[in-house]
């Protein structure tokens, strides 16, 4: 946690965030992480929501994304952390594939935000930013946000230009207010 102070990583000007994150990697057990998570965000005043109760598995893949569709939240922010990441040109069970991405985004309403997690492959990161919004784009019909520390990534959509503008203006404020943020335009 030292260390994420003293390099401006997001987050570490939250005292309260950097105790219970570190309590978090003491965790191994899934439900009881999900369960810390929804408690730290109840004391922030902050519904969390946990869309399927059961473990993601490819053999229930389809009816996973049945289940979810069927009670859709409206205005909430989706958040999407795929186990390898996004779809790549030769896909297997672990990734997150563009149907899906396509398939949530239809299901937002205007007054939702989709967040996508995504660690940065072995690629120049401009050129991997640059695609991902490009796919994104054509996925969902507008350009996506992002916001980066330089390890991670995080591909936000919305089908509201109001809620893009005043989303961008939100990351560009967050972003000049970590040292190791940037938020790089998909133009």
């Amino acid at each position: 946690m030292v260390k994420a102070v003293k390099t401006g990583k997001a987050g570490s000007q939250n005292s309260n965030l950097l105790q219970h994150v570190s309590r978090l990697q003491e965790i191994d057990s899934d439900l009881e992480y999900v369960q810390s998570l929804h408690s730290y965000f109840k004391n922030e005043n902050i519904l969390m929501d946990t869309l399927h109760p059961h473990t993601f598995t490819h053999k229930e893949r389809e009816r996973y994304f049945n289940s979810v569709f069927a009670n859709f939240p409206k205005k909430s922010l989706i958040f999407l952390d795929p186990d390898i990441g996004l779809e790549v040109s030769k896909p297997n069970q672990r990734h997150l594939l563009f149907n899906e991405v396509k398939m949530i985004h239809d299901h937002l309403d205007t007054g939702s935000i989709l967040l996508i997690y995504q660690h940065f492959p072995r690629k120049v990161h401009e050129d991997y930013i640059r695609q991902r919004c490009s796919q994104l784009s054509e996925l969902t019909g507008s350009l996506p946000l992002t916001i980066t520390d330089n390890e991670i990534i995080f591909f936000l959509c919305t089908k509201s230009p109001g809620m893009q503008e005043h989303l961008e203006l939100v990351l560009k404020k967050y972003a000049d207010s970590y040292p190791a943020l940037r938020s790089p335009s998909c133009r």
